[in-house]
């Protein structure tokens, strides 16, 4: 199951819009008509509610991990251990590291709102630390 139809089996309900574009009302507030925008991004699924729910708002009320909006991390969140493909050129090293950079971030707000950081959590930013990592030594 990828990151996308995770988030969606979550959901009581949904509506598609366009291909890898759905709305459904946000489980972080009470919602009379739909204002969650889930999107399929390049190695992921993006959050968006118009009415102003911050994602691990979303997050905590689907009962999932930064982590899980990603397809290169486990159902638990965790960094998958496959090996980074080599060689990278500029584009492609760039584009991984913004990846990992966003999710860092992702986890830092979480963390700078809630005042804690799970186990989980903690493991998912360790595991983008080696794949920027492991992207470095393949350039």
């Amino acid at each position: 199951m990828d990151s996308t139809q995770l988030v969606l089996s979550r959901l009581p309900s949904f509506r598609k819009v366009k291909d890898n574009k759905f709305v459904a009302r946000c489980p972080a507030h009470e919602d009379r008509s739909p204002s969650l925008a889930i999107s399929r991004g390049d190695k992921g699924v993006l959050l968006h509610c118009f009415a102003g729910c911050s994602v691990p708002d979303i997050l905590e009320a689907l009962g999932l991990e930064a982590g899980q909006l990603f397809d290169d991390f486990d159902k638990h969140g965790h960094a998958r251990s496959a090996p980074v493909k080599a060689p990278f050129d500029a584009r492609q090293a760039l584009s991984s590291i913004a990846d990992e950079l966003a999710l860092s971030s992702l986890l830092l707000r979480k963390f700078l709102t809630e005042g804690t950081i799970t186990n989980g959590d903690l493991q998912t930013l360790i595991g983008c630390q080696h794949e920027i990592d492991e992207v470095r030594k393949q350039l």
